[in-house]
């Protein structure tokens, strides 16, 4: 497809978004037991802070819950996907809500249930007009979620009851998507559509037939699977990085295969058939070149042009980036095809860590499964275009064109500040913070406190008697201390779990303080 210069239409078909209130504060945490003599002992050390919010969010994670939790905290299961289904208010039974932007996202879904009704004919026009108070219902929920600022969204009820919703909200979306592809509609199932100028809804009904056919995507599985990845593509529509990132896609013609799996199989990432063509490559020959200068640019700036300067310059073979640092030669590879698996249980909340993010100050950030599926199709188009930095070359350009970035994975830097926090910021939602979730920064976190208290303790020892019940007491923290780093690391690393560092705990004295 092709992608002429047309006017900023960012904002053509977004919602009014209400005005931010002030957010709100975390909860101080005490530290309890043992761990609060410590923590007098170093005079609040800011991390063993940070390791007292990891034991909280530890013991009220939905994965740790117990029956002896309030059951309103607890997430409500949602009905599968019923055409014309009624939305239901989360908090009709409590608890009492006085959050004003909650009663305006309440009222406005009030408004979608007066909607077509329970009617079994629901004309096109009645369901374009469904789709779009769906779509501002959903730009409000993910608004108010952006407003909220806590470590674990998941202790408080009301909290919860808009994950409800939301939930809720996404399977009506399906239910509507199934229903204009069961009638054949020729206009695409994207909230505002008829309001959007001209090229724009030429350019989204392109994409979207397209992928009804499987025209440069595949997607393969049961009928409920396609319904499912059809919704989440209707939402990316909606956005400007996501029609960008699906028509890319499809126009380089590297073709990608989305396949169903389940959140117990494992890991939603996506795979380049071919890795050895997805990357960039250092060199010193540069004939044809498209010159490229991030000098002056904020960091945002230099990454949208750097994702951008493939699909604006398809005949060109490769880079040369100019930075504060000179002048490097980056050649572009072939480009690979890819294939996704997606489970097909998951749901925009749920307590796996594929759901609950976080942001710089380890505030759990929502992760709806079209933001997962746009990030994981960042990578698609990038191993697509040849400009995956998974390699040196990306490395590379990560160290000559950005000043200390906070990277593990140069490849994850690209693709989440230069793909997934715009959709983001389009969307309405909170940017989240580094690759990985709120389950590994809390580790993280983790890793760092006991570092901490490590050195306090040893500081410590040195002012007391060797065989003093002091040094005792002091030798035994630090040896069970050194036992919790096992597990904290492999949490970090994302191949260990929850479970299995309360395992640990449970098994070890210090676990008194994690009661």
């Amino acid at each position: 497809m092709k992608q002429s210069a047309k006017p900023d239409a960012g904002h053509d078909n977004k919602v009014a978004e209400p005005t931010r209130s002030r957010p709100a504060q975390p909860h101080d945490v005490a530290c309890g037991g043992h761990l609060a003599q410590l923590a007098g002992m170093m005079n609040g050390n800011p991390r063993v802070e940070a390791l007292a919010q990891l034991r909280d969010g530890i013991r009220h994670s939905p994965r740790m819950r117990s029956t002896s939790l309030k059951a309103e905290t607890m997430l409500a299961e949602p009905a599968g996907p019923v055409v014309q289904a009624r939305l239901v208010n989360p908090f009709k039974k409590g608890p009492l809500v006085t959050d004003q932007e909650i009663l305006l996202i309440l009222q406005e879904v009030e408004t979608y249930n007066k909607i077509g009704g329970y009617r079994f004919t629901f004309p096109l026009e009645e369901r374009k007009l469904a789709l779009t108070q769906m779509g501002r219902i959903e730009r409000l929920i993910y608004t108010w979620f952006g407003n909220q600022r806590s470590p674990d969204l998941d202790t408080s009820p009301i909290n919860t009851g808009m994950k409800t919703l939301m939930n809720s909200v996404s399977l009506e979306r399906q239910s509507l998507v199934a229903l204009s592809i069961s009638n054949k509609d020729e206009d695409p199932p994207v909230a505002n559509f008829d309001r959007l100028p001209g090229y724009l809804r030429e350019e989204i009904t392109q994409i979207w037939h397209y992928l009804l056919a499987g025209k440069g995507i595949q997607i393969e599985g049961p009928g409920e699977f396609r319904i499912k990845i059809l919704s989440d593509f209707s939402r990316l529509l909606e956005t400007e990085m996501g029609r960008t990132l699906t028509g890319g896609i499809i126009k380089t013609g590297q073709g990608l295969v989305i396949l169903p799996t389940t959140m117990e199989k494992g890991k939603f990432v996506a795979r380049p058939n071919e890795a050895e063509y997805e990357g960039l490559v250092e060199t010193e020959e540069h004939d044809n070149f498209v010159p490229v200068d991030v000098r002056g640019l904020e960091e945002s700036q230099r990454l949208r042009l750097l994702q951008h300067i493939r699909g604006a310059n398809p005949d060109s073979p490769g880079m040369s980036v100019t930075s504060e640092r000179g002048v490097r030669h980056f050649r572009f590879g072939k480009g690979t095809g890819s294939t996704l698996p997606v489970p097909i249980d998951s749901r925009d909340a749920m307590a796996h860590p594929s759901s609950r993010m976080a942001d710089r100050y380890g505030n759990e950030v929502i992760a709806p499964t079209f933001i997962n599926l746009g990030h994981e199709l960042g990578h698609v188009l990038r191993s697509a275009q040849g400009i995956s930095a998974a390699g040196d070359g990306g490395r590379a350009l990560l160290g000559h064109s950005f000043e200390d970035p906070e990277v593990s994975r140069p490849e994850e830097f690209f693709n989440i500040g230069g793909v997934e926090n715009r959709l983001r910021a389009e969307s309405g939602m909170m940017a989240r913070h580094g690759h990985g979730n709120l389950y590994s920064h809390w580790a993280v976190e983790g890793m760092d406190a006991i570092e901490s208290m490590m050195g306090q303790i040893a500081e410590e020892l040195k002012g007391v008697e060797a065989e003093s019940e002091d040094a005792l007491r002091l030798k035994g923290m630090q040896k069970e201390l050194l036992a919790l780093q096992e597990p904290f690391q492999l949490l970090m690393n994302g191949k260990g779990s929850i479970e299995g560092l309360l395992a640990k705990l449970r098994r070890l004295k210090i676990a008194q303080y994690f009661a």
